[in-house]
């Protein structure tokens, strides 16, 4: 299963777009270093120079110009929708004419997945649950404003200090927009992963939670077991996580997950 799970950390190629150097200047906005790219946005750490402080700035992608301006504007209605202390504050829009960028907060931390592949870091069960109740309050907020966020990565879930802060709402949708025209058409894990429904928030938190649970995985053989047989973790929480991925019924809402979590003895609730 390890390999299988694996195939879930997939990052987005650059396909030939030119990034902007450090040191270019967008209206008011010195961009310092390039921060990552999405399926239609590359971001950029940059300094307001009217207040010297640390922005994201993110660009839509030239490849993507002409297909996701309209997730580029969703993006924009949804950020300001939203109001949180983990996710990020829209401060403005920019169009210069050859490029166009959001403006958002900039949240410290580093990513799960900086986390996991370039920092070596282990999660065992308790911490994994640990995390996933940090991000299932925030995401109770957000489907509480009818969002749906689509695309819970490890990329897009950030720590720091504790503290969990949710990014790139490029995917989002509110519960009431329509699937998209080729929706139908998709591949059944992808439809799993962008079907405008809360349960493709709870799917992708469980594979979240696989990834964390890997991390500290060691495994003995050559032959690949499902992750129900690999991973030695308590039934009470297998049984969340299948119901995350729906295959024991279906969570309605985030706050029956974190009620399923808290009478899990085994990773500190009752």
């Amino acid at each position: 299963m390890m390999e299988v799970w694996k195939k879930f950390w997939k990052p987005f190629p650059l396909w030939g777009e030119r990034l902007h150097k450090p040191g270019s200047v967008i209206e008011r906005y010195v961009v310092q270093k390039f921060l990552g790219v999405g399926s239609y946005g590359i971001t950029y750490l940059a300094e307001d120079l009217s207040t010297h402080q640390k922005v994201v700035l993110k660009q839509l992608r030239k490849r993507r110009k002409t297909m996701g301006e309209r997730p580029f504007q969703k993006e924009r209605e949804i950020l300001q929708k939203l109001s949180h202390p983990a996710v990020p504050a829209l401060y403005a829009e920019i169009n210069d004419g050859s490029h166009q960028y959001l403006v958002m907060e900039y949240k410290e931390g580093l990513t799960f997945e900086q986390l996991i592949f370039q920092f070596g870091k282990k999660y065992s069960e308790k911490d994994a649950f640990h995390y996933l109740t940090k991000i299932l309050e925030v995401v109770q907020y957000i489907h509480d404003q009818n969002v749906v966020h689509r695309d819970l990565r490890i990329p897009n879930i950030l720590l720091y200090n504790d503290s969990i802060s949710i990014i790139d709402f490029g995917l989002s949708r509110l519960i009431t927009d329509e699937e998209e025209e080729s929706f139908h058409k998709w591949e059944p894990e992808k439809q799993r992963m962008r079907k405008i429904s809360f349960q493709t928030d709870f799917y992708a938190l469980g594979h979240f939670v696989l990834f964390l649970l890997y991390s500290s995985f060691d495994q003995k053989g050559k032959k690949e077991k499902s992750w129900e047989e690999e991973l030695d973790i308590s039934v009470e929480s297998k049984n969340i996580i299948k119901k995350l991925f729906g295959m024991d019924g279906s969570y309605k809402s985030a706050e029956e997950i974190l009620e399923d979590i808290q009478k899990n003895s085994e990773i500190g609730g009752e």
